[in-house]
C-alpha cells in the first residue's frame, strides 16, 4: 500500500509527447534466491535480510546454466556500491571487500553444470557484532569461468555475470527521508526532458512511486509518465523522462511531479 500522502512539484513548460518503455531480456548464465518469503515478493529476485549485530544467516543461491553446453561457473561475493546517478550495482570481483560482501562466506567457488542444468549453492552471511544500524548492501555473483588456456593462446573469450542484490538491514533507528533535491524541464524543438533528482537521507533504502504528469491550459492530461524507484539509504538517484512529441499548438502546459514511498 502506498502511503496516502503524496508530494508534489509543479513546473512550466513548452511540451509535447510520449515514449514507450522498451523491454529487455537475456538467458544464458544466472542466479535467484533459492527461498524467496512468499509474504515478499521482492525476496524472488533479492536477497533482503534483517539482522542484528553478530547474528548469522544460512541461505543457498539458485544457479542455473541456461546455455546448450556445458559451463564452469564461478559463484562469489562482493560489495554493492552505487552508480554516479544512484543506481544500485556491484563492484567488480578484483576489488577489495571491505563491506558487507565481506560477511558472506559461499560453499563453492565454482560448479560446473551441464546444459540447462542447475544447482543450489549455500553460503552464509555473518553480521559484524559492531556493524552499523541501517542497510547494507552487497552483491551474490555468478560468472561463466574463462578457459584460461584459450585465453593465454590469444582467444578472445565473452565473460558473462549476472550479479543479485543483496540487502542486509541491522535493526535500530531505522528511517526513510526522501525529498525532490531536482525537478528541471529542458525544451527543443522537438521534445522536452524532465530531469529529476530523488534524495534519500535514511539510513535504509526506500522504493518510491513517481508520477509525472502534463497538463494543457484547459487542464486535459495530455502526458504521464513514471513508476517505482528504488532510493539507496544515503544516495541520490536521478532519473529523467522524456516527451518526446512533434509540437501542436505551443503554450505553456502545467507539468506536476509528485511522489509517495511505499512501505
Amino acid at each position: 500500500m502506498k502511503n496516502s500522502l503524496w508530494s508534489k512539484v509543479i513546473g512550466v513548460a513548452m511540451i509535447a509527447g510520449l515514449i514507450l518503455p522498451v523491454a529487455v531480456s537475456a538467458n544464458g548464465i544466472g542466479g535467484r534466491p533459492a527461498n524467496p518469503d512468499p509474504n515478499n515478493p521482492r525476496t524472488s529476485s533479492i536477497f533482503i535480510y534483517n539482522l542484528s549485530g553478530g547474528a548469522s544467516k544460512s541461505d543457498q543461491l539458485y544457479v542455473q546454466n541456461g546455455s546448450d553446453k556445458e559451463e564452469t561457473i564461478e559463484v562469489y561475493s562482493v560489495d554493492g556500491t552505487v552508480t554516479t546517478t544512484g543506481d544500485m550495482t556491484c563492484k567488480e570481483k578484483s576489488e577489495d571487500k571491505v563491506g558487507a560482501g565481506k560477511w558472506v562466506s559461499v560453499s563453492k567457488k565454482e560448479v560446473t553444470l551441464g546444459a540447462n542444468e542447475n544447482t543450489l549453492v549455500d553460503f552464509t552471511v555473518n553480521v559484524p557484532s559492531k556493524a552499523d544500524v541501517g542497510e547494507h548492501n552487497a552483491c551474490m555473483v555468478v560468472q561463466r569461468k574463462v578457459n584460461q588456456a584459450s585465453n593465454n593462446a590469444g582467444g578472445i573469450q565473452i565473460q558473462t555475470r549476472q550479479a543479485i542484490r543483496m540487502a542486509i538491514t541491522v535493526p535500530g533507528d531505522i528511517h526513510r527521508d526522501v525529498t525532490i533535491e531536482k525537478f528541471n524541464i529542458k525544451n527543443s524543438n522537438s521534445s522536452q526532458l524532465y530531469e529529476i533528482a530523488l534524495k534519500n537521507s535514511g539510513n535504509v533504502s526506500a522504493d518510491v512511486d513517481v508520477k509525472l504528469v502534463v497538463k494543457d491550459p484547459m487542464g486535459n492530461v495530455i502526458y504521464k509518465n513514471g513508476g517505482v524507484n528504488a532510493t539507496i539509504a544515503n544516495e541520490t538517484r536521478q532519473f529523467n523522462y522524456d516527451s518526446n512529441l512533434a509540437p501542436f499548438w505551443g503554450g505553456k502546459y502545467k507539468v506536476e511531479l509528485s511522489y509517495a514511498t511505499i512501505p
